[in-house]
């Protein structure tokens, strides 16, 4: 599109609704994340190696292990990396993992990279997550969370499900290890161990189950293990059984933990891991699932009767949360066999005793919503956001603290403007799958506020209204976003996406690292002879819906090729791909000028 045709879309559209601006038919191709994650063909050793006591734990169908890039520059902020290493017989669990988090983008769902296929075994590789899990913050605690804290980690699980769930996808095994916590100030530590590496511990930790178990077993062996803490006021979790206080004891937790929490209003960060008993229920041909997966503690009424939906992901956020404010299971506290467990799941009502009277009715009633036994009046997460107690603690108010930076940012994601999408496909590459977490913090931030409907994509009205509550006037109009939309929604969703927003908003200078450049450049030159043909780009970012949009696909990639393609040998030469996003960044400074 030349410059007079912008000009002309952008004042037709000034005055018109979002919904009826069309977008350009000329151009097929689609960007998406999952286009990057596939098996790499290479040898597993040849492109990492797993540290020095790097077991991070072991559990019923796979091992976790911390690894290291083997051509890394030390120089450089590593995107950090672990292995989840499953034996060929896991081949379910495998599949699971991979086929879920290929299809998700979330900031608060861990990242998928690649995965590996060896002769006797299949390695996934994902990202290093700060923190630990809610079940060794608890024990490391020794006290019941307070409300704020608790909202902000339970909205931030809610917004990952809503998400979710509006795509199909349930993860069916929710629960305290499985949902990651971290501070601000945390240091970063790993998907499956705490800060302080206590690698015993996490060894001994079931990080999810074995289906060849029968259910039962799987279910009711956690409450084998018991965290045993040191104090006589400690309160001592295991994993589906915690032990008992007094009510006053937990009042008394209760209390002084609500106060010291109120002071501090830590900002949590928080990603959803492990899933590999998730599952697509849009795949499925009947209404309802009825596989057995997941841990006793947690499973809603209707999983008992092997009829259920993603209503049983929130059944079990309602028990992490009833957990976390009185550091015990609200079903099977004292119960003897799983039967019994299975019986006050079914039929007992929740009950909140003496140690809840400091805590506030609307936590309660959330709490209630989320433990309604009949799954069809128990709401979804996305009604559930909308629940008066997060409004309460305003948990959603993302703190930013450079407004100079915020709008630097905005500026970038106005500016964005990609010569072709194979140019797109190098940056979404670089920035969602090389560039560090940490370099990406304050991007995430951003993000999360303008998602005020709070579904894990931002709209049109969602974007003009962050520019203009920032700008405290109409400095954007509908056409500036629709021409926004053109460039920066890749996968052409109409809506703007976790890893597009990032791509778009990223600092510039973080394209043009060399390390980055040679990977993106080995990512495209599948074959390592130097050079990338057409054949190559078609692979990664050629898919089409019929032949028709195949052929349109292909035509456009040869046009692409003959713009870059300097020497004319009908390929791209690492210096010719590097050529495209110096383009890219020298434009934009330009721009900003």
């Amino acid at each position: 599109m030349n410059q007079s045709t912008q000009v002309k879309d952008k004042d037709a559209l000034q005055d018109q609704p979002f919904i009826i601006h069309q977008r350009s038919k000329q151009n097929s191709i689609k960007i998406q994340p999952k286009d990057f994650i596939f098996k790499n063909q290479k040898h597993f050793l040849e492109v990492y190696e797993i540290e020095k006591n790097g077991q991070l734990g072991q559990g019923g169908h796979a091992s976790i292990y911390k690894l290291n890039e083997t051509n890394h520059d030390s120089s450089k902020n590593p995107t950090r990396k672990c292995a989840k290493k499953f034996e060929k017989k896991n081949l379910f669990f495998k599949n699971s993992e991979i086929q879920s988090l290929k299809s998700l983008d979330h900031p608060n769902i861990v990242k998928l990279y690649e995965y590996f296929e060896e002769r006797d075994a299949f390695y996934i590789i994902m990202e290093e997550v700060q923190g630990r899990d809610l079940f060794d913050e608890m024990a490391e605690r020794k006290r019941p969370f307070g409300e704020n804290d608790t909202c902000q980690i339970i909205q931030q699980v809610l917004q990952a499900l809503s998400y979710t769930h509006q795509k199909g996808l349930l993860h069916r095994d929710i629960k305290l290890e499985n949902i990651m916590v971290s501070q601000n100030n945390t240091q970063t530590g790993n998907i499956y161990t705490n800060t302080n590496n206590d690698s015993e511990k996490c060894q001994k930790k079931e990080l999810s189950q074995n289906k060849d178990s029968s259910s039962e077993d799987i279910q009711y062996q956690i409450n084998k293990i018991q965290i045993q803490n040191n104090t006589q006021e400690s309160i001592g979790l295991s994993q589906d059984s915690i032990s008992q206080t007094t009510e006053e004891q937990q009042a008394h937790h209760n209390s002084q933990n609500q106060l010291s929490q109120d002071k501090l209003e830590p900002q949590w960060r928080v990603k959803l891991i492990d899933w590999s008993f998730g599952t697509d229920r849009t795949q499925s041909k009947t209404k309802f699932l009825s596989s057995l997966c997941g841990s006793l503690m947690f499973q809603a009424p209707e999983y008992f009767e092997k009829k259920y939906t993603e209503k049983i992901d929130i059944w079990a956020l309602g028990v992490v949360m009833y957990t976390m404010l009185a550091n015990r299971y609200p079903f099977g506290q004292s119960c003897k066999s799983k039967m019994q467990i299975q019986t006050q799941i079914q039929k007992e009502q929740v009950v909140f005793g003496k140690e809840w009277d400091s805590i506030s009715d609307e936590a309660k009633d959330l709490i209630n919503k989320m433990l309604e036994k009949n799954p069809e009046k128990r709401p979804s997460a996305q009604e559930l956001l909308n629940h008066v107690w997060f409004k309460i603690h305003k948990t959603n108010k993302t703190v930013i603290q450079d407004t100079q930076q915020l709008k630097n940012n905005l500026r970038n994601l106005k500016q964005f403007k990609c010569q072709n999408e194979f140019q797109k496909a190098i940056l979404t590459f670089i920035s969602v799958n090389l560039v560090s977490s940490q370099d990406k913090v304050e991007l995430e931030n951003l993000f999360k506020r303008l998602d005020t409907n709070q579904d894990g994509r931002l709209s049109k009205e969602e974007i003009m209204n962050g520019y203009n509550q920032i700008w405290h006037n109409n400095y954007m109009t509908e056409g500036q976003i629709n021409l926004i939309f053109d460039q920066v929604d890749s996968d052409k969703s109409d809506s703007i996406d976790y890893s597009e927003f990032i791509t778009a908003t990223l600092e510039r200078k973080l394209f043009n690292e060399k390390e980055y450049l040679q990977k993106a450049f080995n990512l495209f030159d599948q074959d390592g002879d130097g050079h990338i043909t057409k054949d190559e780009i078609l692979r990664i970012i050629g898919n089409a819906d019929d032949d028709e949009q195949t052929s349109e696909i292909e035509q456009q990639i040869q046009q692409i090729i003959q713009q870059i393609d300097i020497n004319q040998d009908g390929k791209i030469q690492f210096e010719e791909f590097c050529s495209i996003i110096q383009q890219f960044t020298n434009q934009e400074v330009q721009m900003s000028q």
